[in-house]
């Protein structure tokens, strides 16, 4: 049976109860991950109707997209933050790997600050976030 929830790391470190590959793995879900496609294009239709189309290859370059999880360890949480800020302040992008049943990717990205800030959650209680979201722009792929 597949699982219904994403598999993701950011920075090498799993979105699970432990931040490693075996720990069970954080409720979440990939958001924006459509975007990742092979191509990108636009469209236009012109004053006699015919249409117009610009195509081009993306390499996952330009991509912003987002990882929330409805629950994660506090610890796991800051050990990303510490990894992604020490290697955004190195001039670095991280990998962040990401699958579910729609979308797969493996990119290099950076912390998008385009709606504030790039990490976000609802509440905390127990050493537990709820609400966890981080948002990225993609660089480039990593494979």
């Amino acid at each position: 049976m597949s699982n219904r929830f994403a598999q993701v790391s950011i920075a090498g470190i799993a979105l699970s109860s432990t931040g490693l590959p075996s720990g069970t793995p954080a409720k979440a879900f990939i958001e924006d991950g459509a975007k990742f496609s092979d191509v990108v294009g636009s469209s236009s239709i012109a004053l006699d109707g015919t249409v117009y189309s610009q195509i081009a290859e993306q390499a996952g370059r330009g991509v912003a997209f987002g990882v929330r999880c409805d629950y994660l360890g506090a610890d796991v949480a800051r050990t990303v933050r510490t990894a992604v800020v020490d290697a955004f302040a190195d001039g670095a992008a991280v990998r962040v790997t990401a699958s579910d049943a729609f979308v797969e990717f493996d990119v290099y990205a950076i912390p998008d600050f385009t709606q504030g800030s790039w990490i976000t959650y609802e509440s905390f209680s127990g050493q537990i976030l709820k609400g966890v979201r981080f948002r990225f722009l993609a660089t480039g792929e990593a494979s």
